[in-house]
């Protein structure tokens, strides 16, 4: 579709909009103390993910990106992937993003979800059951996929942002 690029271009220029407002939104939350606004991840699903990857290439504050099964369809697609990235893929799609891959300068993580399809990596899959009837999801259990996408994420956040965050190198595990 010719008008992914404009779309993309579009979603992350609103993520920029967030982002330069986010210390004030910040200010107002009393448990907010001590977050950064500063240094943060792009996690985005499909369309999203583009839209996390762009936002990593146009805005030093993105320090790393998760892309949950997304293409990548921004402006900027000839720049390399420079933060590091988490790309988690459903079967079908699992290395539709390798020419990003091998031209990235930082971490290109990759996890292919067995028997997962698209729609397997939403939050709709596990409350929505009609969605396996007609056959958009794959032959694993909703609550399988959830785990999974849960866990590989917060792992890669945290070995990647937190140890920066406190003011300490990141541990190699």
């Amino acid at each position: 579709n010719a008008g992914m690029r404009t779309v993309v271009d579009r979603r992350a220029a609103d993520s920029r909009h967030v982002l330069d407002h986010l210390p004030v939104l910040l200010e107002s939350i009393p448990a907010a103390t001590g977050i950064r606004s500063d240094r943060v991840a792009a996690v985005g699903l499909s369309l999203g993910g583009a839209v996390s990857t762009e936002l990593s290439k146009v805005d030093d504050r993105c320090a790393a990106v998760v892309n949950l099964d997304g293409g990548l369809y921004g402006p900027h697609t000839d720049r390399p992937v420079t933060r590091p990235y988490l790309m988690l893929y459903s079967e079908l799609n699992e290395g539709g993003n390798d020419l990003a891959r091998q031209a990235a300068t930082a971490e290109f993580a990759e996890v292919t979800v067995p028997g997962a399809k698209h729609l397997d990596f939403h939050d709709a899959t596990a409350v929505l059951p009609i969605l396996r009837r007609i056959g958009r999801l794959g032959r694993v259990r909703p609550a399988a996929v959830i785990a999974v996408r849960n866990t590989t994420v917060r792992r890669f956040l945290d070995r990647i942002l937190r140890p920066a965050a406190a003011g300490h190198p990141p541990r190699a595990r």
